[in-house]
């Protein structure tokens, strides 16, 4: 019963991600295996994505690159723009 009034969408430059992700020291993420979970991720978003376009939901693609504080502030900072809070 619930509606959504918007999705965020965090992006994040694959340098970025593969410095982060190195950083966990799992075996799995090397960058041949990073680049195939982002081309799933996006497989399987990209749809998503459209089918909430289609319905007229806001698509909100903000930096995701920034501290945890400063993607917070930055997607609370949207929200209230577009009168979501």
């Amino acid at each position: 019963g619930r509606s959504i009034s918007a999705v965020i969408v965090l992006e994040v430059e694959r340098d970025v991600l593969l410095r982060r992700l190195s950083l966990r020291g799992r075996a799995d993420d090397q960058s041949d295996a990073i680049d195939k979970r982002l081309d799933i991720y996006k497989q399987e978003t990209d749809p998503i994505l459209d089918y909430f376009k289609d319905k007229g939901i806001k698509i909100l693609y903000l930096d995701g690159s920034g501290s945890v504080g400063e993607i917070h502030d930055n997607i609370m900072k949207k929200l209230g723009e577009i009168g979501v809070l």
